[in-house]
């Protein structure tokens, strides 16, 4: 099981710069979904079951919220079971 947040759309600008960087050299390219640093496509495994995150950071200090929040928990916890 993967699981990827989607939280921010990197682009070659203020307040986007650090995803846009961080996707380009994860992945190749800037302009793509991700959860701030790690962008989606590379989040997800091929024979995985992927899931993606709507809203979801890549971080606790984040603006909004992340992995371990209590109501993102509950979408990928029972994985762990």
């Amino acid at each position: 099981m993967c699981a990827a947040g989607k939280a921010v759309f990197g682009q070659p600008g203020l307040g986007t710069w650090l995803a846009y960087k961080s996707y380009e050299l994860t992945v190749g390219k800037g302009e793509t979904w991700g959860d701030g640093i790690t962008p989606v496509e590379a989040a997800h495994l091929e024979g995985a079951e992927n899931l993606v995150l709507e809203g979801v950071w890549h971080s606790p200090r984040s603006p909004g919220k992340w992995y371990g929040s209590p109501e993102v928990l509950s979408a990928w916890i029972g994985y762990l079971r």
